[in-house]
């Protein structure tokens, strides 16, 4: 014969308990586990000792109910893969987790529609605010679709809109200064027909660095040769179309700035493959340096630092001061990180 045990479920403690087993009222109970100055410290203690012992779990979902909160971020960024967002969404969930708040991610993939998407899913989900990088093709890089979407705290990192007025805070590297740096580096090593491969118009940082690329040229009297400068949407194809739409309007080319990283792979891979020696022949520099850059084959020679951790701890920071000042009102910022050279 098979006997079944039947086991009698635990009885949940909640604070209507604890305050029936001590005699004080629920609300006293309430008062004393949040710390609240008005409670004795005797009560407190008394408190806080039952509901140690008899193992007191709150009610988080109740809790964040009665305070109109989910105590939960949402971050969308462009990769999971890249070096450096995974070092940023690493801060930020420290940070979140130091404060008592939840992470939900989300990869766009560099796609416009799931970006789109994973918003609309995260507002939905009644996040209480967002931080988010850019994808190339991006809904926030037109205004009208940025108002319609900002109604929750927001904050952008590293691509942020190319536009003024956003109703969000924003944190970047300097690219402009940052391409200053660049270009004067190259031209103290005797370069003096650089090419530059440009990220998608929309983004702030690629009108920065395109402004700077250009008053490089004018600081120093020499004419601005536009034949010398290339976009690319940021896909493999369009990195290797630059590169090679480069070599054919410039015989004389003798260095090459990348937007970033996995531009300055595409690029000299297919310039590699049209027989130049990369960084003899040319010297290829990349304005947004990653942490795997040491890895490969063929490193950018010189390139800025993209200072990931501080971007996410900025970035973190910012998006809790909007949070704590419960709704959303300018003055909103813009921070730049100083650039910084990595040879």
């Amino acid at each position: 014969m098979t006997i079944t045990m039947i086991s009698k479920k635990k009885k949940v403690l909640t604070i209507t308990c604890i305050a029936d087993a001590l005699g004080v009222s629920v609300s006293t109970v309430s008062r004393a586990l949040q710390g609240h100055a008005k409670v004795a410290d005797e009560t407190k203690r008394k408190v806080s000792n039952y509901a140690l012992v008899n193992g007191y779990e709150p009610n988080i979902l109740a809790v964040n109910l009665r305070l109109q909160k989910s105590r939960t971020i949402g971050v969308i960024v462009p990769s999971f893969t890249d070096p450096f967002f995974a070092e940023v969404l690493d801060v930020i969930e420290t940070n979140a987790r130091r404060q008592n708040y939840n992470v939900l991610l989300g990869n766009s993939n560099d796609n416009s529609e799931k970006e789109a998407d994973l918003f609309h899913s995260l507002r939905l989900r009644r996040v209480d605010g967002m931080i988010m990088s850019l994808s190339p093709k991006s809904m926030f890089l037109k205004r009208r679709n940025f108002e319609s979407g900002a109604t929750l705290p927001l904050v952008f990192f590293n691509h942020v809109p190319g536009f003024s007025g956003i109703r969000a805070d924003a944190i970047s590297c300097d690219g402009y200064n940052g391409m200053l740096k660049l270009m004067s580096w190259f031209f103290q090593n005797n370069r003096r027909h650089i090419g530059f491969i440009n990220g998608p118009s929309d983004l702030l940082l690629s009108k920065e660095l395109l402004q700077a690329y250009m008053h490089s040229w004018s600081i120093r009297r020499r004419k601005i040769d536009m034949q010398l400068v290339e976009s690319t949407d940021l896909s493999k194809e369009g990195n290797r179309q630059a590169i090679s739409t480069l070599l054919k309007r410039n015989c004389k080319l003798d260095a090459v700035i990348s937007f970033n990283d996995h531009v300055h792979i595409d690029a000299v891979e297919a310039a590699a493959e049209l027989g130049i020696v990369v960084n003899q022949d040319i010297i290829f520099g990349s304005t947004a340096g990653r942490s795997f850059s040491q890895y490969l084959r063929q490193p950018p020679r010189v390139s800025l630092n993209p200072f990931p951790a501080k971007q996410g701890q900025m970035a973190f920071n910012a998006l809790l001061q909007q949070i704590n000042r419960g709704k959303i009102v300018s003055p909103f910022s813009y921070k730049k990180i100083e650039a910084d050279i990595i040879v």
